[in-house]
């Protein structure tokens, strides 16, 4: 891809096959100082993209996807592009995988009782933007029930999902910030 991120996600959205326009590679193994203890010489790599629940949707109605051959080998082309993607920033690093799976918007549907996959939270959209603070704020019609995360701040991704963090203490703290932290001390 280019530097122009717009135009790449917009051309990747057209067609799966062009070029992954951005990619979100962690490591959560290596968060945890008891895994290497528990699981010497082993990692565990997360890697996520962009996609279109239109590309899956397909297979939606299909009971046991795993037996699905057509299905199975678009996930296998999945799993190759993401792993491709990988390679190229760590270079050997395919030859290590034990282990590999690939999670889809249907999967999505299926753990999280979602329709189109969204799991990622809410769409970042023009008219999310618009909505501040009225639909998006950390208190819910549910006594004592307030909620966290990215889709409380503008914007997506880590920072986003402590500002929404932020948010709910300051809800929390009914505007005393200062006085509730001291008192969770």
């Amino acid at each position: 891809p280019s530097l122009h991120h717009d135009k790449n996600l917009a051309s990747f959205s057209g067609k799966f096959t062009r070029q992954i326009p951005c990619c979100y590679v962690t490591c959560p193994s290596a968060k945890d100082a008891s895994w290497p203890s528990r699981w010497p010489n082993r990692t565990v790599l997360t890697i996520q993209c962009p996609v279109r629940y239109e590309w899956f949707a397909e297979w939606q109605s299909t009971k046991n996807r795993s037996t699905c051959l057509e299905y199975v080998q678009f996930t296998e082309f999945w799993t190759d592009r993401l792993l491709n993607v990988v390679e190229k920033l760590y270079p050997g690093a395919k030859l290590k995988v034990h282990t590999k799976s690939l999670k889809t918007p249907l999967d999505d549907n299926k753990r999280f009782g979602v329709t189109r996959g969204e799991s990622g939270g809410v769409e970042e959209t023009v008219e999310k933007f618009f909505k501040y603070p009225t639909e998006f704020s950390p208190g819910t019609d549910v006594t004592g029930l307030y909620m966290t995360g990215k889709d409380l701040a503008v914007g997506a991704g880590v920072a986003n999902g402590l500002w929404g963090g932020v948010a709910t203490v300051f809800a929390l703290s009914k505007g005393r910030l200062r006085e509730y932290a001291l008192s969770c001390v």
